[in-house]
């Protein structure tokens, strides 16, 4: 069931870009695997995991986060 449908902006059925941002809101994703455009047979929890690993580093690129700012409880050496 693919209700968060990925796409682009000119098809009136499309909710978000592959970018995962909301179309016509600024600063909203949804990262959900509904998002996905084609229907996966097995188990989902492997592609629900990769999609929000995905989008986290497609965040933390997007507001220019180095690894050791963006994760605060990391002990660097």
């Amino acid at each position: 069931m693919r209700s968060t449908k990925m796409g682009p902006i000119n098809d009136p059925y499309a909710v978000v870009d592959y970018k995962l941002r909301v179309h016509g809101i600024k600063k909203l994703r949804i990262v959900d695997r509904s998002a996905i455009p084609v229907t996966l047979s097995g188990n989902y929890n492997p592609s629900a995991l990769m999609m929000g690993e995905k989008a986290a580093d497609m965040i933390k690129k997007e507001y220019g986060c180095v690894p050791k700012d963006c994760i605060p409880w990391r002990i660097h050496r």
